[in-house]
């Protein structure tokens, strides 16, 4: 989905100014700031979007921590596609930040899109960048709904990290409505926020029946509707907001069972 907007801004930053067709050479960055458990999707994903971006001219990098599957990342670099793996480097503080922004000074990177960041490390690598006259182009997105802030006299749904953080960035990425609604009920410009599903492979589930088996291993009544989500227990995907959320629910459908 983010493919084609994308590469229209890459086609229109790679025209030369003296009407030279020769596109110059671009760099994308996608970056993971959590140590990646397993390969799952990431390689035909990164594959898929350097063959999209390859009319650009743009290279692709998949940025991201030292993990058991490092070596699997870095066999995968192909001619428009390449893996840099941080080693020793935290997922938040200062020297995150500035390793980030020596990377896109040195590479001159066009694109720079982050996932699992939060708003004050974002924060202050689009600032070092500009600062830096880097013209990169900065997507945050954000993957976890979060409370909503009901009370318009609150303070904080119009001055928070999220929101400070989105006048820097060019455009803010949301997995779904309700990420897009948290993200405007805090304050994002609505011509920054925009919606991206994950991408799932859904023909490899079709036909699939339910077998019962999940019911009957964890002693879920058939009645019973199933809320559920599929995540690693670390605090940056954010499942307590999924906890805050039992007892409102539990209250107007009693008859549910959360899994995680």
């Amino acid at each position: 989905g983010a493919a084609s907007p994308l590469v229209r801004h890459l086609k229109a930053e790679a025209e030369p100014p003296d009407g030279d067709n020769q596109a110059l050479k671009q760099v994308v960055v996608n970056f993971f700031n959590l140590p990646p458990k397993n390969p799952g999707d990431f390689i035909p994903w990164h594959h898929r979007m350097a063959e999209r971006l390859l009319p650009t001219g743009a290279r692709l990098f998949f940025l991201t921590h030292n993990s058991p599957c490092a070596d699997t990342f870095r066999a995968s670099t192909g001619a428009n596609f390449q893996v840099e793996i941080l080693e020793g480097l935290d997922t938040r503080g200062r020297q995150l930040v500035l390793h980030l922004a020596r990377f896109i000074r040195q590479h001159k990177v066009a694109v720079f899109h982050m996932n699992f960041v939060r708003p004050w490390e974002a924060m202050g690598l689009m600032a070092l960048t500009r600062l830096a006259r880097v013209g990169t182009a900065f997507i945050y997105q954000k993957q976890s709904s979060g409370r909503l802030i009901q009370n318009p006299l609150n303070l904080k749904k119009y001055v928070n990290p999220l929101s400070v953080m989105s006048l820097l960035a060019d455009q803010v990425v949301g997995l779904s409505d309700a990420v897009v609604g948290n993200c405007v009920n805090r304050g994002v410009s609505r011509r920054k926020v925009i919606k991206i599903y994950n991408g799932i492979h859904v023909q490899k589930y079709a036909g699939v029946r339910p077998s019962g088996k999940i019911r009957t291993e964890y002693g879920i009544p058939p009645h019973h509707s199933i809320v559920t989500t599929i995540k690693e227990a670390r605090p940056e995907v954010r499942l307590e907001d999924l906890l805050l959320s039992i007892p409102q629910v539990l209250s107007a459908c009693p008859d549910t069972t959360f899994l995680i």
